[in-house]
């Protein structure tokens, strides 16, 4: 059995972009590709008991 856990994360703030595009090939054939990039600096303290 699991005792009492507690999880305790920080505020942050970063930069976050995204781009993507989307290919259609054919009638109802799509691809779809896309790629993010997220820079944060957030602080997690998991306790157990």
């Amino acid at each position: 059995a699991l005792g009492h856990t507690s999880l305790k994360l920080d505020d942050s703030w970063g930069l976050a972009a995204q781009a993507g595009v989307d290919v259609m090939f054919d009638s109802g054939w799509f691809l779809n590709a896309a790629a993010w990039y997220i820079d944060i600096d957030t602080e997690a303290t998991l306790d157990t008991a």
